[in-house]
């Protein structure tokens, strides 16, 4: 799964940039002022340079280039439970899921962000739905599922006395 899931995260990397990529120099080019905040509900209130569009693919690549380093080090984690030599591997492989995981979900949530952004700044009577909450539940409850599942996993049954 978590081949599947870098190739996803990298996908999705590849797609923000396509879109940036064809929003500077497609054949249907970007008004002067984009975008770059948007209300509770989804409609732009901040505008600004068409030049701000590269902070997200840039946030993106620097996202995944810092995950896929951090995943080369999982015995540097910090576990909710005590790591054994029982519960070694189980805990490593869960955290690995858990990066990867959020690799892929950073990732093309920063790259959906960019594509409704460029479909906003031109058609502004298009809001964005819904970013921030989703982002929060979607990314907040992929770490607390890995943890409660990292520490169902980690308890190793107590000797009976």
């Amino acid at each position: 799964m978590r081949k599947w899931l870098e190739g996803m995260a990298l996908l999705a990397l590849g797609l923000q940039i396509s879109v940036t990529v064809l929003a500077f120099f497609g054949s249907d080019q970007l008004p002067e002022r984009v975008p770059i905040h948007f209300d509770a509900i989804g409609h732009p209130d901040g505008w600004g340079s068409a030049a701000i569009l590269l902070m997200l693919p840039a946030i993106s690549i620097i996202n995944y280039l810092l995950f896929t380093v951090v995943t080369q080090f999982p015995g540097a984690f910090k576990y909710p439970v005590r790591v054994t030599a029982m519960n070694r591997q189980r805990m490593q492989g869960l955290a690995l899921d858990m990066m990867a995981w959020l690799k892929f979900e950073i990732v093309g949530l920063l790259s959906w962000m960019q594509w409704v952004t460029v479909a906003t700044a031109r058609n502004s009577h298009r809001p964005l739905p819904g970013i921030m909450p989703a982002t929060l539940v979607i990314v907040f409850a992929t770490i607390l599922f890995y943890i409660v599942t990292m520490y169902r996993s980690g308890r190793e049954p107590q000797p009976m006395q």
